[in-house]
């Protein structure tokens, strides 16, 4: 049999603590509201405190974020080169599988100026962005090497083929 505790913690906030006993053991699961409290322990009494805590990480309801969570889990999660009010950031990779070494030449290195933040800048001596190198680099390189490498729709170079590109035009 589940019950429902009120208590306080030590900074003045407050919680509704669901005690139970799971394998043999006394334990409880603590919310932030009443009606999460309650919820649970009709599923502790009804299914028992394991399915119970199961539902805790399924159930919308008890996995709903506040504005506030959302916004700093989708932070912490961005991929990629993010753009906010001119600067830019560059973010983690979106898999494992998209960090990857590649091999590129010493002569291709020697060109590079790597003492600056970012590596490949536009005129402006801005990090380059997607849409600018392939209207401005990459379409013009494609067409460049003939009309056997020319296409209706030209793909946007990934990986090494970008660094190959990218190192053709300066």
């Amino acid at each position: 049999m589940a019950s429902l505790r009120c208590g306080t913690r030590s900074d003045g906030s407050t919680y509704v603590q669901v005690p139970y006993r799971l394998d043999g053991k006394q334990s409880s699961t603590s919310f932030e509201d009443l009606a999460s409290a309650a919820k649970f322990q009709k599923l502790v009494e009804k299914f028992g405190p394991a399915k119970a805590q199961e539902t805790l990480g399924t159930d919308p309801e008890f996995t709903a974020m506040t504005v506030r969570e959302w916004v700093e889990h989708r932070i912490e999660h961005l991929t990629g080169l993010t753009y906010d009010r001119g600067g830019c950031e560059l973010g983690p990779s979106k898999t494992k599988k998209s960090v990857r070494a590649i091999n590129v030449p010493r002569r291709v290195l020697d060109k590079l100026d790597l003492g600056n933040e970012w590596i490949f800048l536009n005129k402006a001596g801005r990090p380059v962005k997607g849409n600018g190198f392939h209207d401005r680099v990459w379409r013009p390189a494609v067409s460049a090497r003939g009309p056997r490498w020319t296409k209706t729709a030209t793909p946007s170079p990934t990986g090494p083929e970008r660094s190959s590109a990218l190192a053709s035009t300066t």
